[in-house]
């Protein structure tokens, strides 16, 4: 029965050695690709990008209003404000309609939040979109809010 349990091991050892070669081969071979933007998918080339001026409608939320915030947005990525103690969980782009979906984890010792972006280019300078937010406050009042807005590139 041990020598059995050892075969066993030794061979799932062996495939998983098996799939760490073979994938670190496969992402080795992107890395040697010249031309930078032919890893990016074509939306995240032409997501805005820049200083925005965002404005917020309450679609459902128990949280209140979201104010009119400028915002700094990267590859169609709103970046939350750095004191909020945010980390990027998930990033993906929908190439029909080109919507940048992310998502951001944040915890800054008052607030745990899960902010869950989708934007939508409408032009070089504007875009829109929904943001959906879960908070709880550390003393363990929680809400949640559906936003839609509109974002406008600020001059630089």
């Amino acid at each position: 029965m041990t020598a059995v349990k050892t075969l066993t091991m030794e061979n799932k050892m062996k495939t998983l050695l098996f799939i760490f070669a073979f994938s670190c081969t496969s992402s080795e071979s992107q890395k040697t690709d010249t031309d930078a933007e032919q890893t990016q998918a074509p939306c995240e080339l032409f997501a805005p990008t820049g200083t925005y001026e965002m404005t917020y409608q309450t679609v459902d939320s128990n949280c209140g209003g979201m104010g009119v915030p400028q915002t700094e947005v990267s590859h169609g990525i709103v970046q939350p404000d750095s004191s909020a103690a945010c980390r990027l969980v998930q990033v993906d782009w929908d190439e029909g309609p080109c919507i940048t979906h992310s998502v951001f984890d944040c915890d800054d010792g008052l607030w745990d939040m899960l902010l869950d972006w989708r934007v939508i280019p409408d032009s070089s300078d504007s875009f829109s979109g929904t943001l959906d937010a879960t908070m709880l406050r550390f003393t363990g009042w929680d809400c949640a809010g559906r936003y839609d807005f509109e974002a406008f590139r600020l001059e630089e």
